[in-house]
Parts: structure tokens; sequence; C-alpha cells
């Protein structure tokens, strides 16, 4: 959410003083917030388009944020779940106890 409140302004900013940075001006904040969490999403509808230098840049940093933090909050995701698992199989292997076969 920080991140796309982050960039929101820093879209916001661009809009207002580099009037050209975007195919249409982004005239409010919700405007702002809103193509902020398209972009971070990479949903991309394409109703407003990046078109200054700075504002391209924005956003394909904002792109590869949005990957990164998907892949980091799946690994988390994926590693939380094999832990349990993990300490699940080890309660269930400590609890079996091996049957005396008179081999000692």
């Amino acid at each position: 959410m920080g991140v796309a409140i982050l960039f929101a302004a820093l879209f916001r900013y661009q809009s207002v003083w580099n009037p050209g940075a975007f195919d249409r001006p982004i005239e409010t904040t919700l405007d702002s917030f809103y193509f902020s969490v398209v972009t971070l999403a990479t949903v991309g509808y394409g109703d407003i388009h990046p078109v200054g230098s700075v504002a391209k840049i924005l956003v394909i940093i904002e792109v590869l944020l949005g990957i990164l933090l998907l892949a980091i909050m799946v690994g988390a995701a994926i590693s939380v779940t094999f832990h349990e698992i993990s300490n699940k199989l080890e309660k269930h292997n400590n609890k079996i106890q091996p049957t005396p076969d008179g081999d000692d």
C-alpha cells in the first residue's frame, strides 16, 4: 500500500509540474492513486499512458517493484507452508516409536 501511495504522489507531481508527462493530465489524487495501483498490479488498463521520459521511468520502476513484491509474498507464503508441513511431519515421526525386535 505504501508503494502505491508513494508512486501516486510521484505521478501526481509529474502531472502537475510536467504537463506532458502523461497522455492526459492526472487531475486528482484519486486518479494518481488509481493509476499507481493499476500499474503496481501490472493490470494496465490503458486509460492513462506515460509519455514523458521521467514518467516512463517511474512506471517501469513501479512495475518491477510490483513483480518483486509479488514474488517475495509468494515465496514467503510457500516457505511458511513448507515449514508448517515439516514441523507436522517431525512431530508425527517423533510419536512413532520403533518396536523392539530383540536383535540388540
